[in-house]
């Protein structure tokens, strides 16, 4: 037990280290806290690439909307938060994504969620994504903010997404190494 202390210590003063902020493991199994940070650490040292390489492994990303998010969801890249854009909008936000740097965890069952930006903007997320409770908590924690009223999303496309293909991923995984 001793050593298991000692060894998260290292673990989380790794984590500080590497400019991580690491708090609330207290009470947690020390097993799972151990290998939770072990996972922290592992994912930090994956190297990044960009969608567009992962792609371009199958072939060139295609260009239509719906192509995109097929091909998204056979490398298991799902797409969250879509209603609120156009399709026009939304294919524009995935050819930029494309480009960005990101770590692809090496488990093959790993899903990777793209936000469309409805979370790092909270009108958007308030206006056509949360709930009721959500709309209150954020009226209680930033009573200074206006709270949009609550709309539909102007279009209903993210209940039609596809959904990651786990089995097609192993195999183009296992293929490709």
């Amino acid at each position: 037990m001793k050593n298991r202390s000692k060894r998260i210590e290292k673990l989380e003063a790794e984590i500080v280290r590497r400019g991580g902020v690491f708090g609330g493991g207290e009470g947690m199994d020390p097993d799972l806290l151990e290998e939770f940070l072990e996972d922290v650490l592992d994912f930090d040292d994956m190297p990044s690439t960009t969608l567009r390489e992962r792609l371009t492994e199958c072939g060139p990303p295609p260009d239509d909307l719906w192509g995109l998010l097929e091909r998204l969801a056979d490398i298991n890249v799902v797409v969250d938060g879509t209603d609120h854009l156009s399709d026009a909008e939304l294919l524009e936000y995935l050819q930029l994504t494309l480009d960005e740097p990101m770590v692809f965890p090496s488990h093959p069952d790993t899903v990777i969620h793209l936000e469309t930006g409805n979370f790092e903007d909270p009108d958007i997320f308030l206006r056509y994504y949360a709930d009721d409770v959500t709309r209150a908590q954020w009226k209680q924690d930033f009573p200074e903010m206006t709270i949009p009223p609550k709309e539909t999303p102007p279009y209903d496309r993210d209940r039609l997404l596809p959904e990651p293909r786990r089995d097609r991923v192993m195999a183009v995984a296992a293929g490709g190494n």
